[in-house]
């Protein structure tokens, strides 16, 4: 996929290997189908405003479906697969950029917890 002229800057392939999010340098995601030959663009969200750092799913025997993104504007957007990747909750639990994201389930655990950290020297969770 090369329509992103703004330069991919994070990548997650989903759990079963369907689908693919990108996130760029001006804060667009992007999720194609990776079971579709021309990998069909499934969604474009125009969610940050700064560069797009990580990208994480939730485990694919997990009630539940989301994906997280983290950027340097030190916000955290979780999207609903199911929902067309309609976004569910935006968490600013940092004061500096948000470096890494992921999701964390306990098995036969209804709880969802995401860890994440950040260059403000923390980790949440």
């Amino acid at each position: 996929v090369s329509d992103n002229a703004s330069g991919i800057t994070a990548l997650a392939i989903s759990p079963h290997g369907d689908v693919v999010a990108s996130g760029d340098k001006s804060g667009n995601l992007r999720v194609h189908d990776l079971m579709d030959l021309s990998c069909m663009e499934l969604a474009k969200i125009e969610g940050h405003d700064a560069e797009i750092l990580a990208l994480s799913f939730t485990r694919p025997d997990s009630y539940w479906h989301y994906l997280v993104s983290a950027s340097r504007d030190r916000l955290m957007h979780v999207f609903d697969i199911r929902r067309d990747y309609e976004l569910v909750q935006t968490i600013s639990d940092h004061s500096a950029i948000v470096t890494s994201v992921k999701f964390v389930e306990k098995p036969n655990d209804s709880q969802l917890t995401l860890l994440s950290c950040s260059a403000d020297k923390s980790v949440r969770f």
